[in-house]
């Protein structure tokens, strides 16, 4: 033993720590492997002890299709009022923002349509109190405008808009000699669209109804 401590005394202290080292890992690391061992044990048990359970959504909040729809909401006590649609220069599928109030919050009983269709609930991304979002559907004709139905109040509607094919072929040509007063011609307003009749140009004379004026 004597011996022994006259060894370890001569050592370096590079040397003495580089065996206390090696013996601490030679001691630590079982322990922490065991350690780790018996947290993996008991997360695997508390898994096991836990029951999976599915989640359905109610069917209120699926459309016929199966695909999710927001909840309907409260009818607003005042009629709806539209006070801007832009753009008012569009095709079918390009989104069509109408601003306004007293539209509800995805309330029951809505109804939103552009000239002779309804706009599905899948084609309207928000239906706020003082703003909707919507696609344009199909088949939509100059002059249309967008309308809304809530519950049994009455059904509002834009002025007229301006739809266009991009599929159709226009050939255009420079005529220095034409030359439109849209003040004038338009309905004193600079918005509503126009038709030219024996090179004149005056407001549409003619828009269909909504789609769903004859509903109950």
């Amino acid at each position: 033993m004597t011996k022994l401590f006259e060894k370890l005394s001569r050592l370096s202290y590079p040397t003495i720590l580089f065996i206390a080292s090696c013996v601490t890992i030679a001691c630590v690391l079982p322990l922490w492997i065991y350690i780790a061992r018996q947290q993996t044990r008991l997360a695997t048990k508390a898994m096991e002890t836990i029951p999976l359970v599915e989640i359905v959504k109610p069917a209120s909040t699926l459309s016929n299709r199966g695909e999710p729809t927001p909840m309907t909401g409260p009818v607003p006590l005042n009629p709806p009022t539209i006070t801007r649609v832009y753009p008012w220069v569009g095709k079918v599928g390009d989104v069509i923002i109408i601003e306004g109030k007293n539209f509800g919050v995805y309330p029951k009983n809505r109804r939103l349509a552009v000239g002779g269709a309804v706009v599905e609930e899948t084609s309207i991304s928000d239906w706020q109190d003082s703003r909707i979002e919507a696609l344009i559907p199909p088949d939509p004709q100059q002059g249309d405008t967008a309308a809304i139905r809530i519950d049994t109040h009455p059904i509002v509607e834009s002025i007229p808009l301006v739809f266009y094919d991009e599929t159709a072929t226009v050939r255009l040509r420079k005529h220095p000699c034409i030359f439109v007063d849209c003040k004038r011609q338009a309905g004193n307003d600079c918005y509503s669209p126009t038709e030219r009749k024996n090179n004149a140009f005056y407001p549409l004379s003619q828009r269909r109804n909504p789609f769903f004026a004859s509903f109950g």
